[in-house]
């Protein structure tokens, strides 16, 4: 992934935080007038990589960027959840 951006953050619930950084990847041309645009999250323990699909390269990045938002809501749940004792 060719990352055009890149940050940290602290994911903060109620009593936990977690570190994480953000990668978003440029928006490159999938095939058949699609356009696809990666973004990686890692959560200190563990890593995701995905990428959302668009009709260009706007569309991808706009996708991309807003799956992120849902995504780093539910890594702060996870997160949440796991440090609950059982």
């Amino acid at each position: 992934m060719d990352a055009i951006a890149e940050r940290r953050l602290e994911l903060r619930s109620d009593d936990h935080t977690i570190e994480v950084t953000v990668k978003l990847g440029r928006p490159v041309p999938a095939g058949n007038d699609c356009w696809k645009c990666e973004y990686e999250i890692d959560f200190g323990d563990a890593t995701r990589t995905m990428a959302m699909h668009g009709g260009d390269a706007l569309q991808a990045l706009q996708l991309s960027m807003a799956t992120l938002d849902m995504e780093l809501e539910h890594g702060r749940e996870e997160s949440r959840r796991s440090s609950l004792p059982p």
